[in-house]
């Protein structure tokens, strides 16, 4: 695995929370009477807005319209597969992506979510075909989150250094993305490269709601910079939250 270089800007814009959208429209001439674009649109607005609180219920009348103003959008499709993904109907989800992607087979929406979609079904080596296409598709609103679904699938299909460029990628176009100022940690922490680790892990704590992976990692930086006062909070919070853990019978055999 290569060194990690500490890119001080990319982690000062980090401790700026911001909030991401996602693409809206699919890029090409508009063929549609405005009326009908205009239509098509608030359906999608309404729906979006729907799915962002995770109200799929109130989600599925607008993008029903949407599909029924434009059986044609690749968009609606799109949509419609995050509703029946939240549904937890994969088959459903899974024809509307190929949908999407037979009417628009570049459109970045339907490869990055098909890829991500695909990754969870554990289908690895398909998803990363979708993913890796996805992040080659410039003035992609969506880009950043592309980026990180590719660095999680990268990371699991044990491709250290795409995943970290894939990442540092994801962070360049949003620096909000913590999970994959995390995963920077951790892969920082492997490489033995602990300041880099530290670095990106003390963004990390300070904005995110810490788990028991987040807390075992910060244990034992805190250990490698001898920190007993965090190093402490670290462990009680780990004893106290996560007592069933997969890291917390780590920290505890490390004790031995």
């Amino acid at each position: 695995m290569k060194k990690f270089t500490f890119n001080p800007v990319v982690l000062a814009g980090l401790a700026v929370l911001l909030l991401g959208g996602c693409v809206t429209t699919i890029d090409g001439p508009d063929r549609k009477p405005s009326s009908q674009v205009d239509r098509l649109n608030a359906h999608l607005n309404l729906g979006r807005g729907y799915l962002r609180k995770k109200d799929y219920a109130g989600a599925r009348t607008p993008l029903e319209n949407a599909l029924q103003t434009d059986p044609d959008s690749p968009e609606a499709h799109v949509l419609m597969a995050i509703l029946n993904e939240g549904e937890e109907e994969m088959v459903l989800a899974e024809q509307q992506y190929l949908r999407a992607l037979k009417l628009a087979p570049d459109y970045p929406m339907a490869l990055s979510n098909y890829g991500r979609f695909l990754h969870g079904e554990g289908r690895l080596d398909e998803a990363l075909v979708y993913l890796r296409k996805s992040v080659n598709e410039n003035g992609y609103s969506g880009r950043a989150l592309a980026y990180q679904n590719l660095g999680m699938a990268e990371l699991q299909a044990g491709n250290t250094e795409l995943a970290q460029d894939a990442f540092l990628r994801a962070l360049s176009f949003d620096s909000s993305l913590y999970v994959s100022v995390f995963e920077l940690a951790d892969l920082a922490f492997k490489a033995q490269d602990y300041i880099t680790s530290k670095k990106y892990y003390d963004i990390y704590s300070a904005r995110v709601k810490q788990g028991a992976r987040s807390l075992w990692l910060g244990i034992q930086l805190e250990r490698r910079f001898n920190n007993p006062d965090s190093l402490a909070s670290y462990e009680l919070a780990l004893k106290n939250l996560f007592p069933a853990s997969p890291e917390y019978l780590l920290y505890k055999e490390s004790l031995d």
